[in-house]
This record gives structure tokens, sequence and C-alpha cells, in this order.
């Protein structure tokens, strides 16, 4: 069975949706660069390659390159909730928080190298950030497949008064 096969089976096999599910569902997938590699898409209208491989209607696939010292726009994932293992490189994962004012506020940060895991959470506004010279690939899991996703402006807040 080839590796795309192997991740229909895994995802078809998905009934909550839950975030154990999920980084379960990864974990036995051993997404390595060669076999997430053919998945991978230049940028076209993004400043990442993001596709979607596989969907079903309880859970959604996608592989995302980040090319060097390129970032993800400030994003939440709708209803969605998602996990996302990092394939190759290393990135930075920006938290925010929506303001009253529709704007992103700079909560923290942290660095992710392959082999490691994140969650999204419901509501989880964030960017993520490739700060290296060498491409960064993701596999990601989002359930439901993503349908809405709001994108936000940063809010720049001066710390200083001329």
């Amino acid at each position: 069975m080839n590796w795309l096969e192997e991740v229909k089976r895994v995802i078809n096999g998905i009934s909550s949706g839950k975030e154990e599910e999920l980084r379960a569902a990864i974990r036995e997938l051993k997404c390595t660069p060669l076999q997430i590699g053919p998945h991978v898409t230049e940028p076209k209208d993004l400043p990442y390659g993001r596709n979607v491989i596989h969907r079903t209607d309880q859970v959604e696939a996608i592989v995302i390159y980040l090319p060097p010292l390129q970032s993800t726009f400030i994003h939440d994932h709708g209803k969605s909730v998602g996990c996302a293992y990092i394939v190759q490189g290393t990135m930075v994962n920006t938290i925010y928080k929506p303001n009253d004012r529709g704007k992103a506020e700079f909560l923290y940060e942290y660095r992710l190298n392959a082999g490691e895991c994140f969650y999204a959470g419901p509501g989880q506004v964030h960017a993520m950030r490739n700060p290296s010279n060498k491409p960064l690939i993701t596999f990601h899991l989002y359930s439901p497949p993503l349908q809405k996703a709001n994108r936000y402006e940063a809010e720049w807040v001066l710390d200083f008064v001329i």
C-alpha cells in the first residue's frame, strides 16, 4: 500500500475528530519527507504551498510547504480544530488573541522542530513562520474539514510615547 492509500485508510477510520484521535492518526502515518514529497506544492496565490490530499465528511488532510523565511497569514480555523506534524524544518508558531477591534494581538510564540506535533484548538488564532533558510513542510489534519477560516491583521501597539 502506498502512503496516500495509507492516509486515506487512517483518515477514513477517524470517528470523533478529537485531539487524541488526530494525534494518534498522525503518529500512525509516520510522515517522512520521502513519503510526503510528491504531495508538496509550490506557492501559487498564497505565500506558501497548500495541498489537500484527502477529505472526508469528518477530516481533511493537508500538506503545507513554507519556503525559507516565509509565513502564513494570521488566521483561525473557523469551526475546525487541527493537529499538525513538522515533517521537515523548523517552525515558529505565533499565537494571537482577537481584540474588540477585530485585530490580532500577540500573545506568545514557540518553536517546533521536525518530528514534533502541535494542536490548534477551537478558536485559536495563529500564524506559522519558517525562520530558516531551509524549506518547512508540515502535515495537517482538520476536523471537521476547513470551511470558513478567518484572516486577521496584527494590532501593532506602540510601547513608547514621543
